[in-house]
């Protein structure tokens, strides 16, 4: 996907929140997909007062590295299996990450990478362990609707159960785009129910997660919130009778057709459309 409106957003709240940006690392070359008019909007919506030269001068090529520079970045590395785009550091995702890049990097951002990586979790821990105690790990990554386009979409639980302070990590910030709205996503855990939606249109999950604690990275493999409060209580699901279940699926098709809100205002609050 590359550098988009989701991670210029990401990185200049990053920046407005004072965190240092000075090494970043990015899975993938990130190609620069946003307009100059409409980059020139959000960095107003920013405060980030820039001249025309500088605005020029993030475009000179197609790739984000200019972007960056311009929010303070001094060492930029870009991480991917092959040197096609001209990546600095040429490495599989699917095998462990060398020693000399780990706790490297004030910000590791993955732009639609990962999902193309059939090790997934040993990708994500490898992007894990990139960052500095003290960094910020950003992803805008495939949620829903984009069955085809990688080997894997995620759902928001998956990162909130990843970046957990088990791990070292908190999640600072977790939003859905549909590319009409952007929503805040609830933490299961913290609402007690699974965190649930159903669309029509491609739907991104943006992430921002700090590394707190240098920790054993999936010392604890994380586990779906819902069963792992089953399994505490130590007590066995509740039996549910096959006419209870068609019933309850009646009911779902019903609330849909007559009450077609795609979101839980519980679980999703807009942000902007």
């Amino acid at each position: 996907m590359g550098f988009e409106i989701n991670a210029a957003n990401c990185f200049l709240k990053l920046k407005k929140d004072n965190a240092n940006l000075s090494t970043v690392a990015t899975i993938g070359r990130q190609n620069l997909h946003l307009s100059k008019e409409v980059l020139s909007k959000i960095l107003r919506e920013y405060d980030v007062d820039l001249s025309e030269a500088q605005l020029r001068e993030m475009f000179a090529d197609e790739y984000a590295e200019n972007f960056l520079r311009s929010l303070g970045a001094r060492e930029i590395d870009s991480f991917d299996y092959s040197d096609y785009e001209q990546c600095t550091v040429v490495h599989d995702m699917n095998i462990p990450i060398g020693e000399e890049y780990k706790n490297k990097y004030d910000v590791v951002f993955d732009g639609g990478s990962l999902e193309h990586v059939f090790n997934f979790p040993l990708a994500i821990q490898n992007c894990m362990e990139m960052v500095k105690v003290g960094g910020t790990f950003v992803a805008v990554t495939p949620c829903n609707n984009y069955s085809g386009h990688g080997f894997y979409q995620f759902s928001p639980e998956l990162f909130f159960r990843i970046f957990s302070k088990e791990n070292g990590f908190v999640v600072d910030s977790m939003y859905i785009n549909d590319s009409t709205d952007l929503y805040a996503v609830a933490d299961p855990d913290v609402v007690g129910s699974r965190v649930t939606f159903c669309n029509s249109g491609s739907t991104l999950v943006v992430v921002i997660a700090k590394r707190v604690e240098k920790k054993d990275i999936f010392g604890s493999l994380p586990q779906q919130g819902v069963y792992a409060a089953l399994w505490n209580q130590n007590t066995a699901p509740k039996v549910i009778e096959r006419t209870d279940r068609i019933a309850s699926k009646i009911k779902k098709v019903l609330k849909h057709v007559l009450f077609p809100d795609k979101y839980d205002k519980k679980k999703f609050k807009k942000i902007q459309k």
